[in-house]
Order: structure tokens, then C-alpha cells, then sequence
């Protein structure tokens, strides 16, 4: 009898200490949200997303296995939601092709991502805008800076030192004829609310969509939705719409958070360097078994 009293007031104590440990983790989220400070203005009244804008978890001090900063921002901005693309006969054909046909010992499929020898960013070809924006902590290429005026607004990508040009003066773009594709494309901006939306056409169509081996025709249109919900916090949506390899758009969406750091000076792949020859061996020479 005393031995089962003893077990019943140790399973009640555990209880209390588990709902104790919720109550203290609700209260210290409580406190991170009481923390936030509003999104600053830039003179024209428009949120100012100037700043450099690196990707969630992979900060200096920030254990990537235990996730906290994605954890704290769908607690308070909710989980972001991102399905696979669906593609057209042409795009899934290109796809199977650049994915990793190895499996694993047990004969099972298995996730290896797209044949890196296959890959354009390992033979120097410029990173596109949708790779930059939603990849870059993928593919360990840094974060961006964004630089906003009233007349354009600039994003300087780390990876390569690429630039971006987006209009906000009222143009539209180049009629077709005289578009020359080109890695960034051309891009044009507007404001709906507090929401910048950025509209590009005319991007060369070499660099994959993302690190999987999604491929694009050159009629791809992207549109992006940039949102500072807070001080520290971006919330981009992609949306990339092409007839040739998609049936219908396909909607990204990430979380970056506003970094103190500086974007390294000489972050590039170019034909002869160490990184490439690096490259070459790694990915052309290799045998696997």
C-alpha cells in the first residue's frame, strides 16, 4: 500500500512539474513577443527593409539541430507553407534528369537532391534571383543586403557580389523585343500596403530554380511579396510563373532575419579559381560505389 502511494504521489509530482514546464515556456515565448519592436519607417512613410538579411538558424550562436529561431517565428508568425512544384511534361523530364538516381544499401530511394555534376552552380554559371532568395542557406552562399531609396531599390547578394536593380519609379519594362535576357532580369517594384512587390521578367534561363534540379524556360515571370513584420524579421514570398515548365505558379515562401555582419568581399566562383578546381575534382573525377 505505502509503495503504491509513494508511486501515485511520484506520477502527480511529474504532472506538476510537466504543466510547470509548459506554463514556464509559454511565459518565456510571452516575453521574446513582449520584446519585438515594430518594423522601422523609412522618411516616406514606406517600412524600411534596409539591412542585411541572413538566413534563419545558421547564426553565430544559434544551435541549427535545435531550430530556435524557425521554432519562435512560427510561434508567432505561423508555419510557412511551401508544396512542390507541378510540372509540365518538359520540366519533369529535365527534373528526373538532374536528379540523383543513387539509392541507398537497402534499394530504397534516396534523398541525395539533384547530381551535383550536373549543376550549373558548380561550373561557375551565375546563381539566378530565385536560387539567391530562397536557397542561399541551402547552398551556404551568405545573406543579402538591401538598399532602399525612393527610386530604386538595390539587393546585393553575397554569393558572387550580384546586384539587383528594382525600379520604383513608375516604369514599366521593356517591351519584349527589346528585353535581353540577362542573369537578375529586370525587375520593377511597387508598394501594396506595407507589402513591396517586385515584378521580373526576362531572366536567362542556365541556373536552376533552386538546389533540387527545377528548371526554368526563359518565359518565367517572378514575383516576389516582401513583408518586414518586425524589427528583425522578413518574410518573403516567391512566386514563379512559367507556362512552358509549370501548369500552374509555384509559391515559395522563407523567414530572414536581420543580421549585424557585413557581406564578405570576395565570396565568387570564376573559371581557374581554387574553388572551381576544388569543384572539378570533387564532382568530375570521382567514382562512386
Amino acid at each position: 500500500m505505502r509503495n503504491r502511494l509513494m508511486g501515485l504521489i511520484s506520477r502527480v509530482i511529474l504532472v506538476l512539474l510537466a504543466l510547470a514546464g509548459i506554463g514556464l515556456s509559454q511565459i518565456a515565448v510571452r516575453q521574446k513577443i513582449a520584446e519585438v519592436k515594430p518594423a522601422p519607417r523609412a522618411p516616406d512613410g514606406k517600412p524600411d527593409l534596409s539591412g542585411v538579411w541572413g538566413v534563419v538558424d545558421r547564426a553565430p550562436g544559434i544551435d541549427t539541430t535545435a531550430r530556435e529561431e524557425s521554432v519562435y517565428l512560427e510561434k508567432m508568425y505561423g508555419r510557412l507553407q511551401n508544396s512542390p512544384p507541378s510540372r509540365t511534361a518538359w520540366a519533369q523530364e529535365r527534373f528526373l534528369y538532374n536528379d540523383d538516381p543513387r539509392k541507398s544499401k537497402d534499394g530504397i530511394d534516396s534523398d541525395f537532391g539533384a547530381r551535383e555534376e550536373l549543376n550549373p552552380m558548380e561550373h561557375c554559371v551565375p546563381y539566378g534571383p530565385s536560387l539567391l532568395i530562397i536557397n542561399n542557406g541551402a547552398v551556404a552562399v551568405g545573406g543579402y543586403e538591401i538598399i532602399q531609396t525612393p527610386r530604386r531599390v538595390l539587393i546585393i547578394y553575397e554569393q558572387d557580389h550580384n546586384v539587383r536593380q528594382i525600379w520604383m519609379d513608375g516604369r514599366g519594362h521593356p517591351p519584349k523585343e527589346e528585353l535581353e535576357p540577362s542573369w537578375m532580369g529586370h525587375s520593377i517594384g511597387r508598394w501594396e500596403g506595407d507589402t513591396l512587390v517586385v515584378d521580373t521578367v526576362g531572366l536567362r534561363n542556365e541556373p536552376w530554380l533552386d538546389g533540387g534540379g527545377n528548371v526554368s524556360s526563359k518565359q518565367l515571370q517572378m514575383e516576389e511579396r516582401y513583408q518586414r513584420l518586425d524589427h528583425d524579421t522578413l518574410k518573403v514570398q516567391l512566386t514563379l510563373t512559367d507556362p512552358i515548365a509549370f501548369t500552374k505558379p509555384w509559391v515559395r515562401s522563407t523567414y530572414r532575419r536581420l543580421r549585424n555582419w557585413d557581406l564578405a568581399e570576395d565570396v565568387r566562383c570564376y573559371p581557374g579559381s581554387e574553388q572551381l578546381r576544388n569543384q572539378e575534382e570533387l564532382f568530375h573525377n570521382r567514382t562512386d560505389k
